[in-house]
């Protein structure tokens, strides 16, 4: 690694812009040539490119070049220049609120949201209605997925939201909005993901999500990220290739970070419908053979089980899929 690093500084030192240094460790330090101060951290990536270390995590180090692809089959472009992530927040009705949560979402929500991707402050937004499980042991009702391609947005501001809401024709003020939305569901949970690659069809409302959240061993995102572009990610590509729907990505938890976090990674699949997700409904390990002849595929999901657990799969629908009716305007 360090061989490979040392052959790279060189290359940065003649531009006369930044100098950087060694430390005994993984990590380096970009400093200032003209003033000698820390400007940033450095981890070698292991890909031939050194890029800045966002946060040091638990679970490992979540790399910059890394950040492409949440959601690109949403239908933005995946590269290093547009790095997506999700703020995914989770609901839960307040008891016997269902059905006015139901119509806030649709009255208020919709429209809003719609608003806030229009005017630039979010790429997409999606409303995700939980199908399994449901009732009181599901840990949400409905999941609210904000995507930025970006990188790590700030959520809305006041003033955004109140240009929102009078670019929505909606007559209420911020602190209304708020305040009925509490009536009727309370926040479980606010989650910001990074998004690392992905396979398939875009996305449409109806579809069908297995969210797969993963606990990844200290350590081993990097094997887990290559055993998923190894083997599923190509799985997806030659099944769509073939005429089918669906798609499939993978994610990093940027946030909330943490030893006691039960989960810290996860996969999406997408199905066009409720028969493509059922056992037997879809032929995507039918291409097995053909992609890996020789490989066992049971071997392939040992290889994933010593390295990550699986906390639980969750199953929603895509109520709302929201993407910009118009140019863009900030």
């Amino acid at each position: 690694m360090f061989e490979n690093y040392r052959q790279y500084i060189p290359e940065k030192e003649q531009s006369g812009i930044w100098a950087f240094r060694t430390v005994q460790s993984r990590y380096s330090h970009r400093v200032s040539a003209s003033t000698g101060l820390l400007v940033e951290r450095i981890r070698w990536c292991g890909n031939g490119e050194a890029v800045p270390v966002l946060r040091d995590f638990a679970v490992g180090l979540l790399c910059v070049s890394a950040l492409a692809g949440l959601f690109a089959s949403t239908g933005f472009a995946q590269n290093t220049q547009e790095r997506q992530t999700v703020q995914d927040t989770c609901l839960k009705a307040m008891p016997g609120k269902g059905e006015e949560l139901q119509t806030f979402i649709r009255n208020v929500e919709v429209p809003l949201h719609q608003a806030l991707v229009d005017s630039g402050n979010v790429a997409a937004w999606l409303e995700l209605r939980a199908v399994i499980p449901r009732g009181d042991s599901a840990p949400c009702d409905y999941r609210f997925a904000a995507v930025d391609k970006h990188g790590f947005a700030e959520p809305p501001s006041p003033e955004q939201m109140e240009a929102a809401i009078k670019r929505a024709g909606l007559k209420i003020s911020v602190q209304d909005y708020f305040m009925q939305r509490e009536a009727l569901a309370h926040v479980v949970a606010v989650e910001i993901w990074a998004g690392i690659g992905s396979a398939g069809t875009p996305q449409q409302k109806g579809d069908f999500l297995s969210l797969n959240h993963y606990k990844v061993k200290p350590g081993a995102n990097g094997e887990w990220l290559r055993l998923e572009n190894t083997y599923w990610k190509p799985l997806v590509e030659e099944w769509t290739k073939a005429g089918n729907k669906g798609s499939y990505a993978t994610y990093l938890l940027w946030m909330p970070q943490g030893e006691s976090q039960p989960y810290n990674a996860m996969s999406l699949d997408d199905f066009p419908d409720w028969k493509s997700m059922t056992p037997g409904g879809s032929s995507l390990m039918t291409m097995w053979p053909k992609l890996y002849p020789g490989t066992d595929s049971t071997a392939v999901f040992d290889q994933h089980d010593r390295i990550r657990s699986v906390y639980n799969k969750e199953i929603y629908q895509i109520s709302e899929l929201l993407r910009p009716t118009a140019p863009v305007t900030k």
